[in-house]
């Protein structure tokens, strides 16, 4: 009987709890399944990177860590440890919705760049690096706001972070930053336009018993021009567009600039106990295709090749090939 009740054809047979609706509708198509509506995508968010320019933006930031890590260590006299959390893009409507409250806001400028960047520091971290400023041992301390006076000492910490991320860039002699003002919230925030893409960098940190998390923020139009240094590294060209190369093109500017021009011959060696022996008016044997075999160098770069003669009355050096620099 309980067979038969089993393949009775009116029979409704249960459907086990862990077989989702959608994957039923895949295999029999009879199964009602509700269409879902269109879902919102966001292009201005990571995603726009391709994956090869992450990998190499990850990669130098990590230097970057590495360098902050013994800064931080150096200027608090005790043991800090970064380790980067994520990196990636969100505007800026969503970053000052996600701030949590209160926290250490601090915005500030990487002249001459424009924009306003920010760096968020937990006020429990913040205090923490205070205290140790102080002469504390760095313990945790309850989460407030800062003072005026710790929010100076702050401002110290703040300026060493984004200057040695400024120095990890070619341009980081020209580069320097400059605080502007201070927030312990996002509601207030108006340094951005709410559709502005802001570059994150989130980075645990370790002080003691203290692990937080500092969110580094940069509108992307403010260094764009700065991961331009990485281009090379990040567009791979065919052998026949590395063939094509644009001639070169004097700059006329450049026609009165002197240049120090030498000429140096092969190296000569000698026994130690020869060369404590020589005197003025002492002459050293030389191979005769020593003036075929000169060097001329521009600065203290050797560029040409070139033998020993005579113009006129005065000595010259002829020029016989041109050195490839590597």
């Amino acid at each position: 009987m309980e067979i038969e009740s089993l393949i009775a054809p009116d029979q409704e047979v249960p459907l086990p709890a862990s077989i989702e609706p959608d994957v039923l509708s895949s295999i029999d198509p009879s199964i009602e399944n509700t269409p879902k509506g269109p879902e919102r995508f966001d292009f201005r968010q990571s995603a726009f990177l391709p994956a090869a320019e992450m990998r190499n933006l990850r990669k130098h930031h990590g230097h970057f860590i590495e360098a902050l890590t013994g800064s931080l260590a150096n200027y608090l006299r005790t043991e800090v440890l970064l380790s980067e959390v994520k990196l990636r893009t969100v505007t800026y409507r969503d970053f000052a919705a996600s701030v949590r409250a209160p926290t250490h806001l601090t915005l500030l400028k990487v002249e001459p760049l424009r924009g306003v960047c920010i760096v968020d520091v937990p006020p429990g971290l913040a205090l923490t690096m205070v205290d140790r400023l102080l002469g504390g041992s760095g313990a945790v301390v309850e989460s407030r706001e800062l003072s005026e006076i710790e929010t100076v000492l702050m401002d110290q910490v703040v300026q060493l972070l984004v200057s040695e991320w400024c120095n990890t860039w070619e341009k980081g002699s020209e580069i320097r930053p400059l605080a502007l003002a201070h927030e312990i919230s996002g509601q207030f925030l108006q340094s951005s336009t709410p559709d502005t893409t802001m570059f994150v960098l989130e980075i645990g940190v370790r002080m003691g018993e203290c692990a937080e998390q500092v969110q580094v923020l940069f509108p992307w139009h403010t260094i764009e021009s700065l991961f331009e240094e990485l281009a090379p590294k990040l567009v791979s060209k065919s052998p026949a567009q590395l063939r094509v190369t644009q001639p070169s093109k004097w700059r006329s500017e450049f026609a009165e600039i002197p240049m120090d021009v030498t000429v140096h011959g092969p190296v000569v060696q000698l026994p130690a106990r020869d060369l404590a022996r020589l005197r003025i008016g002492d002459m050293i044997d030389l191979d005769p295709q020593f003036v075929n075999h000169l060097n001329v160098h521009i600065g203290k770069v050797a560029k040409f090749s070139g033998r020993l003669g005579t113009s006129g009355t005065k000595w010259a050096v002829e020029i016989t090939g041109v050195q490839t620099i590597l």
